[in-house]
């Protein structure tokens, strides 16, 4: 989008459209974050502590990517879980805490034990 607005001459420092030419950047910045995000989830177990510590950022897009992330990788991003469980019941924003809780179901899923 950000792209294409600039090709289109949309995006322009015009006063009256400085809204509109952030709303380009942030949609371009999300979709950065969701690259990066999925990414690191392909790197696997080597990529869990950076996106451990992205779940702290002050950004909800960014908590949410590594949450995502994180349970792509699945068990063995279980180092993750407390901060995971955490941001499931506590996150400010109702997306980082669903990505989080469905995060914790794909890290650690409930077994079935056979008696």
């Amino acid at each position: 989008p950000l792209l294409a607005a600039l090709e289109s001459g949309n995006a322009t420092s015009d006063d009256g459209r400085q809204a509109e030419n952030m709303a380009y950047f942030a949609e371009a910045d999300l979709a950065c974050q969701v690259t990066a995000a999925d990414a690191l989830a392909s790197i696997g177990v080597p990529a869990v502590a950076a996106l451990t510590e992205a779940l702290k950022s002050p950004t909800a897009n960014v908590r949410s990517g590594a949450a995502k992330a994180l349970g792509q990788i699945g068990a063995a991003a279980e180092a993750a879980l407390p901060v995971l469980k955490g941001l499931a019941r506590t996150d400010p924003a109702e997306t980082v805490r669903k990505a989080a809780e469905e995060a914790v179901k794909r890290v650690k899923p409930r077994r079935w034990f056979e008696f």
